[in-house]
């Protein structure tokens, strides 16, 4: 089963896909004095989601595991600035706004989930952009290189 799973996420474009059991964050008290001393900025999403950061469970209640996914959205090195110019655009920021590409994705996947996991269910948001059971875990860096991860929890 997670085999499979893997596999039609690999076949979606993901870079790399993992399964895993659904716990508190061990981490939760320096999420907290993380936010306390204000390195969010103006990402107040974050304070938002910390409730579901600290116990992932909260994010579809009934869960039991999280399918993770790593997508990488590293173009290549930008090619060179004109004389004078010192600006810098994100990769991310590069294409199509990545909530949109992750979201079609997350979804097709899901999709794929039940069909292979008879009795798994996955929801979207109101909005409908990205899966209810989706959130943004925090940006990683690998040999320099940018990637995104999203989080979507099963009832399985």
């Amino acid at each position: 089963m997670s085999i499979e799973i893997k596999r039609r996420a690999a076949a979606l474009g993901f870079a790399a896909t993992g399964i895993a059991r659904l716990d508190t964050n061990p981490h939760a008290a320096e999420l907290d004095r993380w936010l306390a001393a204000g390195h969010a900025g103006t990402m107040t999403y974050l304070h938002r989601q910390a409730e579901q950061r600290k116990d992932p469970r909260k994010i579809m209640p009934g869960a039991r595991c999280a399918v993770v996914t790593l997508s990488n959205y590293f173009h290549g090195s930008p090619s060179p600035h004109p004389e004078g110019v010192r600006s810098r655009v994100a990769q991310y920021a590069w294409s199509s706004d990545y909530h949109d590409v992750l979201g079609d994705r997350l979804e097709q996947l899901a999709s794929a989930i039940r069909e292979i996991v008879p009795g798994a269910t996955t929801k979207r948001t109101a909005a409908g952009r990205a899966a209810a059971a989706s959130m943004p875990a925090p940006p990683m860096r690998s040999s320099g290189r940018a990637i995104s991860t999203r989080v979507r929890a099963l009832r399985i």
